[in-house]
């Protein structure tokens, strides 16, 4: 019977599906049998003990471990991704026997020496090496004729920039900083597929090769921070996909280009150059989404700032430090504007009118020719300073700027300003600085500046103020500088005169009238009457304590004022305790207080238990006193009380524990572990930032939100405890250890010793003449722990570079800073993953908080201000590289891009007199 051509064409169709299966059968079967090359699984072995990576059992390529990749054969070894892994050492000369790998990295570690020959693996496409300390050449790359992307950025390699590497036609992403090449750059012709070219800070000199335009597909071109690098920009015409371009901090030369030709520009960074002629129009035309424009510090270009209507989406506008003339142009259509910086030019008028700008942060025109009135400013919550200093402005004060929330500085010194100074002005309820000396204000000296308890420096001097200094000016809590000299007043209150002995810098002219102390108006019968009632109160009680005391004289000392103790604090008996450390099984430390041991509640609750040593311990009486006082404190940067003992003999006080240790582990015992098995780890600059943030906030809620105010007395970083995550709290509350005392303060008649908490390299030096410690002793410690932070380095005298041997690390800082040379106070171990003008604010809060006087320190909530910010900027420059740079490279080494901060609230020298009055620039 003859098939039916129905059946005919269903079995035609299921011969393809049939023989589909059958193969992926035989493929699947062929995969089965097949092994990894002995020698390689050895390499892998090698690798795996080096790097402490994860193991495997059976066939190395079946396993389940992210770090190795094998090929569709199943008998090779394709890709290694050993990155992050804390490893020291050198990398193993065996992995050039896996000639058939195509990826391998090893970033972020702690490798040293050379690289080793890798010619043998002819088929590599992506090496990254970045973030160790590999020394040495580059390696030859001749033989990767498939390379795509190569990443060596800090490391200490040297020995030039090898010409084979700049062969490859196939390279797509070079990244080479921070690396002490040197050299000159080879000829660029062949890297026509290059997309990012990053070579930043590498020791090059000579000049730029034309070749550079054979580039045509690169989005990124970074060559910043190469201070020998000279001669003209070549043509970049025919760089159409350009968007992102940084030459910073170079010695080139020549005209600005125009850029037409890359339409999707976003960032150009061309400052501290040698750059000259005008900017052309054009290049604010035809870059509709350019966001960073920093040309500032090229004292050769001239001529007036272009119309720049056409820069829609620009939000960084930096051409500071130049020669422009002209006027500032309207800044209507700019409505991203954030960061203005014009000072040190020579325009000659400026808006009126910026209060389309509700994105602006910084707007600073100092240092030029400008007349006309004050611009009026969107009354948002944005604008951190407003700059106007030097200049020729007339009128008064804008009303819209007393609307401002979150305003901290007004500098309009030197100008032609008059009128009075409005009360309005104590709205500003967020304003550090205000600067209006050498002007013509005139009129009495508003009260309402009494409201401004945040205010830091004052000046009015030289204007024409009348009238008497108001007393409520004496009441602002963080006042440092009070300049009232060369003016009309006529008065001035005793309490403000008095600040001076707390470290008030106050002037004012002689001869001006003494406003005594208001007296009290109470009479003296009534004192009398009050007098006679306190003392008979105090009888009454004392009769009434003896009483109590002598009926509760047996009992234990445990029960003494338990029930003022929060009912969220455990009383244990000393059975307990010892069950709890499994009879001091585990010790986690030990201090002048005494030892801490590891603990488990029955509840499975981990906890530090820390019992002092006889010779540490007070009364019952006190050491309950305290038990109640730190079961009062609760935040969540202190390490919470969970209970104590007062058995056995033993004071012993139960907290919760902290499973990352100690900041000062972290920092000194790199590689340590901590009691989990976990190891110590290096610590980023942003997470760095953040343990400075949370220590802080813990010291703001002791002096700020406790009535009365605590004083901690022994802030170390020994006292900075770290949870899981890296959350810091504060410890060790009136568990200080106790420094010796001149002989004739030891002892006192009732036998109690009068010697102070504290640690030495941490104590407020003002202890040493005063005898007491204060809030502001607690801020000069926190300072020394700021700057270990910022250092990695232990305070007190150390062989520091370039300096003498018995520098302390305060002073060592404190000179590096005044040469402007913040680099090399840095922890090596941060790297450059950080923004250098937030690194340097950090760095003078640190030297403020440590100042000699404690009367010109700041307070733990200004201090926390400053690093939170800072900590806000580091993380919106990390996310911002993170959006907007490729997938390929997410790192600060991508975009490096920097602009002003949004806060300057201490000195930025300690050279100069001015020192308290900062100066904002991008770079």
């Amino acid at each position: 019977m003859k098939p039916s051509s129905s059946s005919t064409m269903r079995r035609i169709s299921l011969v393809p599906v049939t023989l589909f299966w059958t193969v992926q059968v035989l493929v699947s079967l062929s995969r089965g049998n097949a092994a990894l090359l002995p020698e390689e699984e050895n390499v892998l072995e090698i690798l795996q003990q080096r790097f402490n990576a994860p193991s495997w059992t059976g066939d190395a390529c079946e396993a389940d471990v992210s770090w190795i990749r094998c090929s569709n054969d199943s008998r090779h070894v394709s890709s290694l991704q050993l990155g992050s892994l804390n490893t020291s050492g050198s990398i193993p000369p065996e992995v050039a026997q896996l000639r058939n790998l195509e990826v391998l990295f090893m970033f972020s570690n702690k490798l040293t020496g050379p690289i080793p020959d890798l010619r043998n693996i002819t088929g590599l496409t992506n090496l990254d090496l970045k973030e160790n300390s590999l020394s040495g050449p580059i390696l030859n790359t001749t033989a990767f004729t498939n390379i795509t992307r190569i990443v060596l950025y800090e490391n200490i390699l040297t020995g030039g920039i090898p010409e084979d590497l700049f062969k490859h036609r196939r390279l797509k992403i070079l990244y080479l900083g921070n690396n002490p090449l040197g050299g000159s750059l080879p000829d660029m012709s062949e890297l026509t597929s290059m997309t990012e070219f990053s070579l930043p800070n590498i020791s090059i000199n000579g000049t730029i090769p034309e070749s550079i335009q054979n580039m045509t597909q690169a989005t990124l071109i970074n060559l910043y921070d190469n201070p020998e690098l000279k001669g003209q920009i070549p043509n970049l015409s025919a760089l159409v996909n350009l968007q992102y371009l940084d030459f910073h901090n170079c010695s080139l030369t020549g005209p600005l280009q125009d850029l037409k030709a890359a339409p999707n520009l976003v960032s150009l960074i061309l400052p501290l150059n040698d750059l000259g002629g005008t900017i052309p129009p054009s290049l604010f035309d035809n870059h509709p989404d350019l966001k960073y424009l920093e040309l500032n510090n090229n004292s050769k270009i001239s001529g007036e700032i272009p119309d720049t209507g056409g820069l829609t989406m620009v939000e960084n506008f930096f051409l500071n430090d130049c020669n422009l003339t002209g006027p500032v142009p309207p800044l209507q259509k700019n409505l991203n504007l954030r960061y203005v910086g014009l000072q040190n030019n020579h325009l000659t008028s400026c808006p009126t009118d910026l209060r389309n700008l509700t994105e602006l942060i910084i707007f600073d025109v100092s240092n030029n020719s400008i007349t006309g009135t004050l611009p009026e400013v969107y009354p948002g919550n944005k604008i951190n300073f407003l700059t106007f200093r030097r200049n020729n402005f007339h009128g008064g004060i804008p009303m819209t700027w007393t609307n401002l929330t979150s305003v901290l500085e007004f500098k309009v010194e030197y100008n032609n300003l008059s009128g009075v100074l409005q009360p309005e002005t104590g709205n500003v309820g967020s304003l550090k600085v205000l600067l209006l000396n050498n002007n013509r204000f005139s009129g009495p000296i508003p009260k309402d500046l009494g409201r401004l308890n945040k205010l830091e420096i004052l000046d009015l001097s030289h204007n024409q103020f009348t009238g008497q200094v108001p007393e409520e000016l004496a009441a602002l809590p963080n006042l440092r500088k009070v300049l009232l000299h060369s003016n009309k007043l006529d008065a001035i209150p005793e309490a403000l005169i008095e600040l001076q002995n707390r470290g008030l810098n106050l002037t004012y002219d002689p001869g001006l009238q003494v406003i005594r102390k208001k007296a009290s108006a109470v009479s003296g019968g009534i004192i009398a009457g009050i007098a006679v009632g306190v003392a008979a109160l105090i009888g009454g009680l004392l009769v009434l304590a003896f009483v109590v005391v002598r009926t509760r004289r047996k009992r234990r000392y445990g029960q003494l004022f338990k029930d003022s103790i929060s009912t969220s604090i455990q009383a244990f008996s000393h059975k307990e305790i010892k069950r709890i450390t499994d009879k001091y099984k585990i010790v986690l430390g030990r201090g002048g207080y005494g030892t801490v041991y590891y603990g488990k509640l029955p509840d499975g609750k981990e906890v530090a238990v820390k019992v002092r040593e006889t010779a540490s311990q007070q009364g019952a009486a006190e050491f309950l006193t305290e038990v109640r006082l730190l079961s009062k404190l609760h935040h969540r940067n202190l390490v919470p009380l969970v209970g104590y003992s007062l058995e056995g003999g033993q004071q012993t006080l139960v907290y919760e524990y902290m499973a990352q240790g100690t900041l000062h582990s972290h920092l000194y015992r790199r590689g340590g572990k901590a009691l989990n098995g976990s190891k110590h780890q290096g610590l980023s600059w942003r997470t760095r930032l953040h343990i400075a943030v949370n220590a802080a906030k813990g010291l703001e809620y002791l002096h700020k939100d406790c009535n009365p105010p605590v004083i901690h007395r022994d802030v170390k970083a020994s006292n900075i405890l770290l949870t899981e995550t890296l959350q810091a709290k504060i410890s060790d509350l009136g568990l200080s250890k106790q420094l010796p005392e001149p002989k004739e303060e030891e002892s006192t008649a009732t036998g109690i010793s009068t010697a102070v908490k504290g640690t030495f390299g941490y104590l407020d030096p003002e202890y040493f003449v005063r005898h007491r410690l204060t809030i502001k002793s607690d801020v000069f410690s926190f300072g020394v722990v700021l700057l270990e932070l910022i250092t990695g380095r232990r305070p007190g005298n150390q062989d520091f570079p370039d300096a003498d041997q018995d520098t302390t690390l305060i002073e060592w800082v404190q000179a590096s800073v005044c040469k402007m040379d913040v680099e090399s106070v840095v922890d090596p171990a941060i790297g450059s993953a950080y923004k250098r003008d937030v690194m340097l604010e950090v760095v003078n809060t640190a030297l403020s908080c440590v100042l000699p006087d404690s009367g010109a320190r700041p307070d733990m909530s200004s201090v926390q201000l400053v690093l939170t910010e800072a900590l806000q900027v580091e993380n919106a420059e990390a996310l911002r590289v993170e959006n907007e740079s490729t997938p390929a490279e997410r790192t600060f080494q991508t975009l490096p891009l920097s602009g002003p901060l949004s806060f300057a609230h201490f000195q930025p020298s300690l050279s100069s007199p001015e020192s308290a009055i900062t100066t904002l620039a991008p770079r």
